[in-house]
């Protein structure tokens, strides 16, 4: 497990995302990583194409591929629990 030391109320809420956080990758058409983050806590930069977002969350990744990146333009992955799954939504270029 992780500690994050929260000293106050302000505290609280950056603690929590940071322990709830889950690690993914985006990877390219080879299935190289071109970059890693956790959910929630961070953007990310990464070249203008087609990449496939990899969520490494419990004993089976969610994949979500074609997620298109382009030049200056913000792409937004967006997970939701929907009853037993996990829905996806990608809003961008």
């Amino acid at each position: 497990g992780r500690f994050h030391d929260a000293k106050n109320a302000q505290a609280l809420q950056p603690a929590l995302q940071a322990t709830l956080a889950v690690p993914y990758d985006v990877l390219d058409a080879a299935g190289v990583a071109v970059a890693t983050g956790r959910t929630g806590l961070e953007e990310l930069s990464v070249p203008e194409g087609v990449f496939t977002v990899r969520i490494r969350a419990g004993a089976s990744p969610i994949t979500i591929p074609h997620v298109r990146i382009a030049r200056a333009r913000l792409t937004r992955v967006s997970l939701r629990k929907e009853g037993s799954e996990v829905g996806v939504q990608v809003q961008g270029p």
